[in-house]
C-alpha cells in the first residue's frame, strides 16, 4: 500500500470518527430536549360558572372566585415557605383570599387608625386565635397548621362579618378569577391533579384535571349553588 493512500485511509478514520461523534452529539441533545419538556411545570386556565343543577342554561360566568389545584407531596416543585399578608384597612381586609401551606405564616398588619379586633375561627367553627392591634403600624404572625379554610372576623364591625379567607392546603397553586371568571395558574407539576373552587356566598366545588408539561390546559369549573366542604 502506498503512502498515499495510507494517508487517505487515516483521513477517512478521522472523519469517519468525528462524524460519529457528531451524530452521538445530536442523538443526546435531541433526546434531552424532547424528554427535558415532559420535566417542565404546566398550568391551567379557564373559567368559572355558577348556576342552577336545574337549569343548566342559566350558569353564567362567576367573578373573583378562588381556583386551587392541588398535587401530591412526591411531585412538589421545591417551593420555598411563603408568608401570606392581610393588611386591615378602615373598611375591611385585603387580600379577601390567601393560600399557605401548613406551618407557613400570616402576617396580619393593621392600617386603621384605631384598635383592631381580629378572631380567626376554623371550617368546624373552632377559634384558633384572637388578636388585638390597637396601634396603625403594628402587625402580628400567625402559624396555621391544619389544612382547611381559615375565616378572619372583624369583631370591630356589627354584626360580626367575615372579611378575609385564609386556604391553608400543602402543594397548591391557585389564582382569583377576574371579573370575566377568568383565570390562570401556571407552575403546577404534570399529572392528574385535583381542582378546587371556592366562592364564600356559594361555598366550594371539587373536580381532577390532567396537566400537560410546559403548556396550560383549559378546564371549565362549575360552582352550584349548594354548599360543599373543602374536603368532600
Amino acid at each position: 500500500m502506498s503512502r498515499f493512500t495510507e494517508r487517505r485511509n487515516s483521513k477517512a478514520g478521522m472523519y469517519g470518527s468525528w462524524l460519529r461523534c457528531v451524530a452521538i452529539w445530536v442523538f443526546v441533545v435531541l433526546w434531552y430536549d424532547a424528554n427535558a419538556e415532559d420535566l417542565l411545570p404546566g398550568g391551567v386556565t379557564g373559567t368559572v360558572y355558577c348556576g342552577s343543577d336545574s337549569s343548566w342554561k342559566e350558569w353564567t360566568a362567576l367573578p373573583h372566585a378562588l381556583v386551587v389545584v392541588r398535587w401530591a407531596e412526591t411531585d412538589s416543585l421545591g417551593e420555598d415557605q411563603s408568608i401570606a399578608t392581610v393588611t386591615l384597612t378602615e373598611s375591611g381586609m385585603i387580600p379577601r383570599f390567601q393560600v399557605i401551606a401548613p406551618g407557613d405564616p400570616l402576617r396580619i398588619i393593621s392600617r386603621r387608625s384605631k384598635v383592631a379586633r381580629i378572631i380567626a375561627r376554623a371550617e368546624n367553627g373552632q377559634r384558633l386565635f384572637n388578636i388585638a392591634l390597637p396601634l396603625p403600624g403594628l402587625e402580628v404572625e400567625k402559624v396555621l397548621q391544619s389544612s382547611g379554610i381559615v375565616r378572619l372576623y372583624d369583631l370591630e364591625l356589627s354584626p360580626e362579618r367575615e372579611l378575609a379567607y385564609i386556604v391553608v392546603l400543602p402543594n397548591a397553586g391557585w389564582a382569583l378569577a377576574d371579573s370575566a371568571g377568568s383565570f390562570l395558574i401556571p407552575g403546577i407539576p404534570p399529572g392528574c391533579r385535583e381542582i378546587w373552587c371556592f366562592e364564600p356566598s356559594l361555598g366550594s366545588a371539587v373536580d381532577s384535571v390532567c396537566i400537560e408539561p410546559a403548556r396550560a390546559t383549559q378546564v371549565r369549573l362549575y360552582l352550584p349553588r349548594i354548599r360543599r366542604g373543602l374536603n368532600n
